[in-house]
């Protein structure tokens, strides 16, 4: 089992607090979470040496 679905201190799964943790992220500042996706996008695409695929998501966070 993964650490990110493990179990926590009260037998609650931590995958599903840190899905409440987004969300409530994405209402307080919708802007910044789509910037934040598409830049690390950007980078996993960067270490996959697709740089013409980086530089599309870098794009598109500017467009925003």
């Amino acid at each position: 089992m993964s650490a990110k679905w493990s179990w926590g201190p009260r037998g609650h799964r931590r995958g599903r607090v840190n899905v409440v943790l987004s969300r409530l992220l994405e209402r307080c500042f919708p802007a910044e979470c789509p910037l934040r996706r598409l830049e690390g996008q950007a980078r996993i695409l960067q270490r996959q040496q697709q740089p013409e695929a980086a530089l599309l998501r870098c794009d598109q966070a500017l467009e925003l």
